[in-house]
């Protein structure tokens, strides 16, 4: 990509002192020691879609610089266009649909899935700590888990909720969004 900022590259970002600096089109893209990410001055990060825009301009390296490579598609290969896009419909499902017109569903959106599990377990046991045999009175082979209704996580959702023995073969075979227990055959484990 030609480069077209007349801006010298930044020196600090919100993730540390920036290592190294590439630029795109107007756009820099910095490492630093743990982290980086994208930089959009500031008449062009005007111009995101404000469902997704990022005060101050950073938007990080993981996730969001998708935000800005579909937003300005001209200073980025086919190739990154396309992973932004990826990116985007399973990372940033609204803004993808707004962005293309395509109606995401929970088959082809990681985050459509997991808004899907969230809605299905709403009122069931999600784990949301485990911890294996290891942990002296956990039966070999078993794995105890710590469950609130819907995985919630706040402090009276913790102070609610209960514990489980599970096998460990099962819940090895937990999904990425969570581990819902079965109250009909997981062992309820009662402390005191």
């Amino acid at each position: 990509m030609p480069t077209t900022t007349t801006t010298p590259p930044p020196t600090r970002s919100p993730w540390g002192t920036v290592q190294s600096a590439t630029a795109y089109g107007p756009f820099w893209s910095v490492s630093t020691a743990g982290h980086g990410g994208v930089k959009v001055p500031r008449a062009l990060n005007a111009k995101i879609d404000a469902s997704v825009r990022r005060k101050g301009g950073w938007y990080e390296e993981d996730i969001d610089w998708a935000i800005v490579a579909a937003t300005f598609p001209e200073h980025f290969d086919e190739k990154t266009r396309e992973s932004a896009l990826s990116t985007l419909r399973n990372w940033h499902a609204d803004f993808y649909e707004k962005l293309t017109g395509e109606k995401l569903t929970p088959a082809n959106s990681r985050q459509r899935a997991e808004e899907a599990f969230e809605k299905e377990t709403a009122d069931k046991w999600v784990v949301i700590s485990a911890c294996g045999d290891w942990k002296t009175g956990v039966p070999k082979g078993m794995v105890e888990v710590f469950a609130t209704l819907g995985g919630k996580r706040t402090s009276a959702d913790h102070q609610a909720g209960r514990t489980f023995l599970v096998t460990a073969e099962e819940y090895d075979k937990r999904t990425s969004f969570g581990f819902v227990v079965d109250e009909s055959r997981h062992q309820e484990v009662r402390s005191g």
